[in-house]
């Protein structure tokens, strides 16, 4: 006879997806992935993502972005707000205090009529800004992380992370929170996300460097020597994108280029001396 199928690892997790763009759904598409019960709960007018394009072409139908987003969860109907919240364990919200005051989303009030529900609120400033954000805000929200500082090449224009780093990066965030409040008895806390601030801390290089260490060290480029050789090299015939960061990826190189005796030149030993051959 076959063997039962196990169950997913969070499949007792109840959550209540309530906000819309990017961060939050991904968030709880991840706590999907792992088997929690999502119900995804969308305002009148619909999720935003619903008409987000991916690419230079127009949008034909629901946008590929919002689908992929919202796989795995149920769409939540038929139940009043209250109905809801008494059967969930974890709120994924993207609205800020002003948007929620005086209702039952409120933290304070939450915590007071629902103890059990923990309420993990993702936006692109933080929960006391006096706006959520949108999707559209990817690119100024980088730029005040100061994430594109590490990005183009000196004494060139920075350049935009494409899609939205910054969203899906608050996002995993989110998850995790998520997973704390889970582990915490009643009544459970609120966690307040800001995009902005975990792109920030995620940011590798001279910028980490800077905020952490208060080092002021000049930019590096697209080719920063200490993870050289990477980025968009260009070839003959094209462009390669090697990816250089631990020992190991330099000697995996070496075997794939077929180079007899290049993982013990001299020239290439360190990753400075690579950056300057």
């Amino acid at each position: 006879m076959p063997m039962p199928m196990p169950m997913p690892m969070l499949s007792h997790l109840r959550v209540l997806e309530l906000g819309t763009g990017v961060a939050a759904p991904y968030a709880g598409r991840l706590l999907a992935m792992l088997g929690a019960q999502v119900r995804k709960l969308e305002p009148p007018e619909g999720d935003p993502a619903r008409g987000v394009p991916v690419d230079d072409r127009p949008l034909r139908g629901i946008s590929p972005l919002y689908r992929a987003l919202s796989a795995g969860k149920t769409p939540a109907g038929g139940r009043t707000l209250a109905e809801e919240l008494a059967q969930a364990d974890i709120v994924l919200d993207s609205r800020v205090r002003a948007q929620v005051a005086g209702t039952v989303l409120e933290p304070e009030r939450l915590r007071q009529h629902y103890p059990g529900v923990g309420l993990v609120s993702v936006t692109a400033w933080g929960f006391a800004a006096a706006e959520p954000g949108t999707v559209a805000d990817e690119l100024l929200v980088q730029a005040a992380s100061g994430v594109t500082t590490t990005t183009g090449d000196p004494g060139r224009e920075p350049l935009r992370l494409p899609g939205w780093q910054a969203q899906y990066f608050a996002g995993a965030h989110a998850a995790v929170a998520a997973l704390t409040l889970a582990l915490c008895p009643p009544p459970r806390p609120h966690i307040d996300i800001p995009w902005v601030s975990t792109i920030a801390t995620g940011t590798e290089g001279g910028f980490q460097r800077a905020m952490f260490l208060e080092e002021d060290p000049p930019p590096a480029g697209a080719h920063a020597p200490v993870v050289f050789p990477s980025g968009a090299i260009p070839c003959a015939d094209g462009f390669m994108a090697p990816g250089t960061v631990r020992a190991a990826d330099w000697t995996l190189q070496c075997l794939l280029y077929g180079i007899p005796g290049l993982e013990e030149d001299p020239r290439f030993a360190t990753p400075a001396a690579r950056a300057a051959h």
